[in-house]
Order: C-alpha cells, then structure tokens, then sequence
C-alpha cells in the first residue's frame, strides 16, 4: 500500500498532462452480418460481426470483422455504399481475406457524413455465391446504459488520468485516451432470454491486448466504482468471468461467431439486472505500477 501511495502522488502531474490532451470524437457502431440482407437475398447459415471505431476528428473508420459458416470459400471483401438497406452500391474500400479482419479506412469527409448516415454496409462474397454472401449495414448504435466513468464525476481516476467528460469510457490508458464498453441488443432496446443477441463491443484500447469480460450483479460504490490498477472497477457482487479475448485494432466484440451468447455463459436463467465490465492488460506502468485498467460499465436489463 506504501508503494501505491508512493506511485500516486509522484506521477499526478505526468498523468494530468497526459489527460489535457483532448481525445478524438469517437462513434462507435456495429454490424450485423447475414444472407437475409443480401440483394437478392442469399440462403447461407453463415453469421458475421463488423465493429467499428468512427474517429471524427481524423475522418478515420477502424474495424475488426469476425465470422464464420460460409458455404464455400471467401474470395474478396468490401466495405460498400453509399445505398440504404435493401440497395446494393459500389466498393469504397477493400478488406483483407480471414477471420478477423481489423484494419483502419481513411476516408474524406463526405464519406464520413454518409457513413454515419447509415449508408453503407460491409460484404463477404465468397465462391458459390461472387455477390456477396453475408452483408450488413453500418447502422446498428449502442442501445445499453453506461455508467462509472473515468471522467472524475464519481471516483476519482488514482493519478488524474481523467478522460474528457461526455465521452462515457473509462480512465485514460498509456495511449492517452480511455477504453470504452457498449452494449446492443437491438431491435429491441432489452436483451431477451428466449432470443439473445446481446452484444458487448470494447473500444479504444490499446492496439493489441487480451481483453476480460466479466458480469456482476452489483454496481460498485453506487455506479462510481473503486480503484483498481490505473482505472476504477464498477461490477460487483457475484461476479463471473465471461470470457478473455485477444483484440486488434483496440477492438473486440462478444459474444462474435463461435462464441456462447451471454445469457449462457453468464448463467443467467430468469429475468434480471446484471452489470458488465471489460478488464485489459496495459503493460507501460505510466500510471500506478500495475499494468491493467478497465472500461466504463454497461448495465443489462434481461427480460424473458
């Protein structure tokens, strides 16, 4: 405990420096992928995920696409538009063959306003089926409460790595901004037991770190959280561990194709409120000497 004071009143002013930095707007969306979207629409049991990281700032689009099921071999992939739903448009950038695929589109303005005008849409083509065979439109917004902040509202951040307020993400990580959870369930705004498509979506961590998720059935201190390592944890109670994840690109989603829906793997069997958090590593010790913060909190609101 000594040493931990000793570290929290010799770096306050590094860390305060670090915060005055002013981080980019970030818009954070997701995208369902499937044959149903598809025009004409394709048959496939093939699923996918695109989570994106809109920087307003830089005009910049960062993604990491995640699925599986297709019914022959993936020979190209596209980021597409600008076409609403149910429209097909042309190529505005290319993607790498695989699964994941992670990478960042510079684009110029006016395709940044259409983008977040939800035209466009991300597409898998694949051998049998050279159309496309899994799409899905750039449209999906978060739709979960956040809560416990890194933004000096509540608990304060433990050597004044306090993000910008308004931004609703954790305390601020040696890359100089804070990382970010968010939870879709959509269309509906509370996730289902009978029909789970809850996804969390961690983004602005560090580029490539092992990501926690973990579930619990209280908030901490209220929703304000406690210290813990360079952020503040904000779950609770009977906690769970959900699964660890290796992100890229500062992203990762969960559940992606392959994984449990979190009703299961959180062993939630009736109708109840639970609260999720996302635990990373962060090896630079700039703040405390450990090496790991957290994300904000997201709280779920499970019906039958």
């Amino acid at each position: 405990m000594s040493h931990f004071r000793f570290l929290h009143f010799l770096l306050p002013a590094a860390c305060a420096l670090l915060a005055a930095v002013a981080p980019a707007q970030t818009i954070e969306r997701i995208a369902r992928l499937d044959g149903f979207q598809e025009v004409p629409v394709v048959v496939t049991p093939a699923r996918g995920l695109a989570f994106v990281a809109i920087d307003t700032s830089a005009n910049t689009l960062t993604y990491r696409i995640v699925f599986g099921g297709l019914s022959s071999a993936e020979t190209v992939a596209h980021i597409h538009g600008f076409a609403p739903a149910g429209s097909n448009a042309g190529v505005l950038n290319a993607l790498p063959l695989g699964s994941p695929k992670c990478g960042v589109w510079t684009m110029t303005a006016a395709q940044q306003a259409n983008v977040l005008a939800d035209l466009s849409y991300v597409n898998i083509h694949s051998v049998i089926n050279p159309g496309g065979e899994i799409r899905g439109q750039i449209d999906i917004a978060p739709d979960q409460p956040t809560f416990c902040y890194g933004d000096g509202t509540g608990t304060a951040c433990p050597c004044g790595n306090f993000s910008a307020v308004g931004d609703d993400e954790g305390c601020l990580h040696s890359g100089g901004v804070g990382a970010r959870l968010r939870g879709y369930a959509g269309p509906a705004p509370s996730p289902s037991l009978s029909s789970d498509r809850l996804v969390l979506h961690v983004l602005r961590a560090p580029p490539n770190t092992p990501i926690l998720f973990f579930q619990g059935t209280l908030a901490i201190a209220g929703g304000a959280g406690s210290v813990f390592g360079d952020g503040l944890r904000c779950v609770g109670g009977n906690t769970r561990r959900l699964a660890i994840k290796q992100g890229c690109g500062g992203q990762v989603g969960l559940p992606e194709p392959g994984d449990l829906p979190i009703s299961i793997s959180g062993g939630i069997g009736t109708p109840s409120t639970m609260n999720y958090q996302a635990w990373y590593r962060n090896p630079p010790a700039f703040c405390t000497a450990s090496t790991f913060n957290l994300t904000n909190g997201v709280r779920v609101n499970w019906v039958p």
